[in-house]
């Protein structure tokens, strides 16, 4: 459990019924069960050093990251089947920029191991990313393949426009990528979101009026 007004964890070894503070964790600012694993569990620091248990909350251990944690939707997305492979995102700041002004967007980073080595780049200028495999219903996606909403790589980092926003996938932690063009080609772009309903991944998208009118009247890309 997460004290929202102290930023402490606390665990309870009896149901409940008794409670106190974890050795390790420091202003907790998001506590995260892992969905797939009743062993581990995370805490997002404030910066970039945070947590983790492989042991039910019993004893945990510091990692860090490269960047702090973006907290504007899911820090972490996990793999159903493989318990170690997380995607972090995190967040990027052109420090040349000037308060309120200064550019910044989301990187997502990966690890295989649970982050008991280094996180590596997956990709940046994102805004989110998940494992095809991300629930048990997905079993039958290919194990290694990973989706990004993110923004044409073109574009000045920070400087993002959502109509550049698109779907890409890749079976090779982004050495390579596809765009996804979801049967429109070149209009599926301004990507707003990404997530699973049920046993359905659902894109949304934010289609120009325009856009919209040419797409129904069936004119060529």
């Amino acid at each position: 459990m997460q004290d929202p007004v102290t930023l402490k964890v606390l665990r309870s070894p009896d149901e409940g019924k008794t409670w106190s503070p974890v050795s390790g964790p420091e202003e907790a600012v998001r506590l995260v069960a892992h969905p797939h694993s009743k062993e581990m569990a995370f805490v997002i620091g404030r910066s970039t050093t945070h947590w983790v248990t492989y042991n039910r909350g019993d004893s945990w251990q510091s990692f860090t990251t490269p960047r702090e944690a973006s907290l504007s939707g899911d820090t972490l997305n996990f793999h159903a089947e493989k318990e170690g492979w997380i995607l972090f995102q995190g967040l990027a700041c052109d420090e040349g920029g000037w308060g309120s002004r200064k550019p910044c967007w989301d990187e997502t980073y990966y690890t295989t191991d649970a982050f008991r080595t280094d996180t590596k780049l997956l990709l940046t200028q994102t805004s989110s990313c998940l494992f095809a495999r991300s629930t048990k219903d997905f079993s039958d996606a290919p194990e290694n393949t990973v989706f990004c909403v993110a923004f044409d790589e073109n574009q000045k980092p920070g400087m993002h426009s959502y109509k550049e926003s698109r779907l890409y996938s890749s079976d090779d932690w982004f050495a390579t990528k596809r765009f996804i063009d979801m049967g429109i080609g070149k209009r599926a772009k301004g990507v707003m979101g990404l997530g699973v309903v049920s046993k359905f991944m659902v894109v949304a998208m934010k289609v120009e009026e325009g856009e919209a009118k040419r797409a129904s009247a069936g004119d060529p890309m």
